[in-house]
C-alpha cells in the first residue's frame, strides 16, 4: 500500500498508474486516505477469489479463469 498526496499523483501519474498495478494507491486529503487507485483487472480477480471462497463451486478458480480466458 502507497500513501501520497494529490499533488504527488499530479506530478507523476503515470508512474502511479503503473503502481497500481502491482499494489493499491491511496490518494489522502489532509492526511488520511481519500482515495484508492487499483488495477481494474487485479480487482476483478480479487472479487472473482473472495466470492470463490463464500460459495461452493464444482471447479476450482483455476479452472474458471482457464475456461474464461480461452474463451476471449
Amino acid at each position: 500500500m502507497t500513501l501520497i498526496t494529490m499533488t504527488e499523483l499530479k506530478k507523476d501519474l503515470k508512474k502511479y498508474t503503473h503502481l497500481a498495478k502491482q499494489e493499491d494507491v491511496y490518494i489522502t486529503k489532509n492526511g488520511k486516505p481519500y482515495v484508492k487507485i487499483v488495477d481494474v483487472a487485479r480487482d476483478k480477480r480479487g472479487a472473482l477469489r473472495e466470492l470463490a471462497g463464500c460459495i461452493r463451486l464444482e471447479k476450482s478458480y483455476e479452472e474458471l479463469m482457464d475456461e474464461r480466458y480461452a474463451s476471449l
